[in-house]
């Protein structure tokens, strides 16, 4: 009642606040007012002197602080006197310039008009006259989460929907931002049925406010921080930022696809993932020569790992901040993996990961492309019980794929009444195999299970070889060796032992005849394929498909459509879970021959659905173990 009678007598809304305030309070600093009020600083101390002009406070200073006061309540009584009289005064000097007034005015001038708005009430009062908008067509430079944390997320939604519910078409400019409360106006981008084109400018340049531009208007909504909004009405201001915006916004139009391409092309898993980047490279020719994706060609952006998960972490972050990607293809071990993980999950990004790995995980801003443990490791522990005997020897390299990949199959083995006769790890790179094949020849294993990766492999097998351990009398089953990996190493000496894959370049169907042909006839005769390059191959084709169906280059849009998709991939047909993110594959266990090629020596009857959780231990379990390995080499994904 106090606050509304001030008002009724001229104050404005905050200048009853602040002076109520200082009635109840007394003698008090902007700080405190401000606390009180709810009205930020820097309006506080204007609207005080406007007080104190009023003859309603009195400031005084200790030091370099300010403090204010209220002057006795009878005061008001004056300031209504002196307004009256002043009133009239002003009304005399009107009624006598009328005539000087009139004579200079020039009908064809206009002049600009600038309307303050206060806090988010009068943030959302200016997004209500933008619907009033004459001009069907309106442009934006959006700062989103600004924007939302300002006015509230349904009521921002509700503003967007409106607009489009009006028939407005809006052209706007953002940046990939940070989500400050969840909300869903996040995911702002364009769409036809929306009548919303959006593009994109690099994080560094993220806009601190958000900007409209209509009829011959500017609507400016502050942060919340800031806490205004205003509207300007200039034609010249307007037509001015108009042209800024265009300029802009021509210099933003994407004329192709953007993808990151991320691999190891230096280091110790170089040996392996090379042959990726060049399968993925075949596949973007290859869709490219036929028109690209929605008339756009696909531009890959390649960067290298340095087989070092840190910067797997630190060239994802870039990919997506500063080259604005709308994918990211790349990772081949599960460390790398784990690095990406947050960086995708924090951006809302999307990472196609192409490799067999150890399960144990289920991210929405991963597609899992390669096999989880039910469709490689699981099958091939079966089939070696079968056909090979029932003692068996686990080494790999020491990082997190092998150490849980040896838990998994440690749990079948159990279950199949087979025994584990011992176990050995070394450093990813390393190369000094001479204990592990002592432990081996003291075990007596009849099968050696492997899970070493990159080029320690060599080492390795080199060690097996001078300690007279052959396929003929230990044979060892490999996971992470394909045709490529074989093929720069020793394959004489390697005949006769096995590996566990989905795909085989020895499969003999037409789309894969077709495939190793292609891939010869690019890179060389000598080139092999192998499951991990087979699997980028085709997961590129995936990621287009989706690109089709989602009609944009959007992220999210992207990964929601590639959900339940499918391909008729060299292996045979390739289907994306639509619950798991995880692809349906083929189980196959292949057994090397003289030419450096596998012979299939058994093969599932169909692809099997992904299961990424074994029931050795409940999802809990499994990530209790997770953060144990990751806490044992202080907060890394292998052991330095």
């Amino acid at each position: 009642m106090i606050e509304a009678l001030l008002q009724d007598i001229g104050l404005s809304e905050n200048e009853a606040k602040l002076y109520v305030a200082l009635l109840r309070h007394g003698q008090q600093t902007i700080s405190f007012l401000s606390k009180k009020t709810g009205i930020n600083r820097g309006l506080g101390y204007v609207l005080l002197h406007d007080l104190l002009e009023k003859g309603l406070v009195t400031k005084s200073a200790r030091g370099k602080v300010l403090y204010f006061s209220p002057l006795d309540p009878k005061q008001l009584v004056a300031y209504l006197e002196n307004k009256k009289k002043d009133i009239g005064d002003k009304q005399e000097r009107v009624q006598a310039m009328l005539g000087q007034l009139a004579a200079i005015t020039n009908p064809l001038t206009a002049k600009p008009k600038i309307r303050f708005y206060d806090g988010a009430g009068g943030a959302r009062t200016v997004l209500d006259s933008i619907l009033s908008a004459e001009s069907a067509s309106l442009q934006a430079y959006l700062s989103v989460a600004e924007t939302v944390h300002f006015v509230g997320a349904e009521y921002f939604g509700r503003f967007l929907q409106k607009l489009t519910d009006a028939g407005c078409a809006l052209d706007a400019i953002r940046t990939r931002e940070t989500d400050k409360d969840g909300s869903d106006a996040l995911s702002l981008e364009s769409g036809k049925k929306s009548r919303r084109t959006v593009r994109k400018a690099p994080q560094e340049f993220a806009f601190p406010m958000t900007m409209f531009l209509f009829d011959e208007k500017i609507a400016i909504l502050s942060s919340p921080e800031e806490n205004f909004a205003l509207i300007i009405e200039s034609k010249e201001y307007a037509d001015m930022q108009k042209k800024l915006f265009e300029m802009l916004w021509l210099s933003l139009e994407r004329t192709t696809i953007r993808i990151g391409i991320l691999h190891s092309l230096s280091g110790t898993m170089a040996i392996s993932e090379r042959s990726l980047v060049d399968a993925m490279l075949m596949a973007i020719d290859e869709i490219n020569v036929r028109g690209g994706i929605l008339g756009r060609r696909i531009n890959p952006i390649v960067v290298d790992g340095c087989s070092d998960p840190d910067v797997f972490a630190k060239q994802a972050e870039e990919l997506i901040t500063k080259h604005d990607v709308c994918s990211i293809f790349g990772g081949w071990t599960s460390a790398s993996r784990k690095m990406m993980k947050p960086i995708v999950e924090k951006h809302g990004h999307l990472l196609w990961y192409p490799l067999q790995y150890e399960g144990l995980e289920q991210s929405p801003n991963i597609i899992y492309a390669g096999a989880a443990p039910n469709q490689q490791m699981l099958p091939a522990v079966d089939w070696a019980v079968k056909h090979l005997g029932k003692k068996f020897f686990l080494v790999g390299s020491d990082y997190v794929f092998p150490r849980c990949a040896h838990e998994i199959m440690k749990g079948r083995l159990q279950e199949l009444g087979a025994t584990v006769v011992g176990e050995a790890f070394e450093k990813l790179g390393g190369t000094d195999f001479k204990a592990t094949v002592r432990k081996i020849k003291q075990g007596k294993p009849d099968v050696i299970l492997n899970t070493i990766n990159g080029d320690s492999n060599v080492a390795f097998f080199r060690e097996l070889r001078a300690a007279a351990i052959s396929p003929k009398n230990i044979p060892t089953i490999s996971f992470s060796i394909g045709e490529e990996e074989v093929s720069r190493m020793h394959p004489e000496s390697m005949v006769g032992d096995y590996a566990a894959w989905s795909y085989f370049q020895s499969i003999g169907s037409k789309e894969n005849a077709r495939f190793v042909t292609d891939f010869q006839t690019k890179y060389g005769r000598h080139r092999v394929t192998g499951d991990p390059i087979e699997t980028a191959y085709w997961t590129m084709y995936l990621f287009a498909a989706a690109v089709k169906k989602a009609g944009t280059d959007d992220v999210r849009t992207i990964n929601a459509a590639a959900r339940g998709l499918s391909f008729a991939a060299p292996e045979g047909n390739a289907y994306l879970d639509p619950d798991n993110g995880h692809t349906h594959r083929f189980a196959r266990i292949g057994q090397l021959q003289e030419d450096g090629q596998y012979n299939v020596v058994w093969s599932s009857e169909t692809t099997i659905k992904p299961d990424p959780f074994p029931p050795y231990k409940s999802q809990k379990e499994w990530h209790e173990f997770l953060d144990l390995l990751y806490k044992k080499w202080g907060g890394h994904w292998e052991h330095h």
